[in-house]
């Protein structure tokens, strides 16, 4: 995983490799999540550390998870940051829903 997030920052900005960095370093992989799909790919589900909150300027009662989609040959094929706030804003519990009806 760490290396797949080594191997994007080619060509980018220092600024872009600093927060590749954070990300890297505030990876939560103890509470690491896996859903699978329908057609046989995976959701993989990472919590992020609140330092990631905090350089996306967020609230800390924010929620923030690395989501990446495997591909059925273990390919990562998409990834993206999702944040949200709890509806119980005390529930720090990493993303938990059924992604797998998606």
């Amino acid at each position: 995983m760490i290396d797949w997030i080594s191997n994007h920052s080619t060509d980018l900005s220092s600024n872009n490799i600093c927060d590749l960095q954070t990300l890297k370093e505030n990876l939560d992989f103890e509470n690491l999540h896996i859903e699978n799909r329908k057609n046989g790919e995976s959701i993989i589900i990472i919590p992020l550390s609140y330092e990631v909150n905090k350089k996306l300027n967020l609230d800390q009662n924010y929620i923030s998870n690395l989501v990446i989609i495997q591909s059925t040959k273990g390919k990562m094929r998409f990834s993206t940051i999702i944040s949200f706030l709890s509806a119980r804003k005390k529930n720090k519990s990493p993303l938990r829903i059924k992604l797998s009806k998606i």
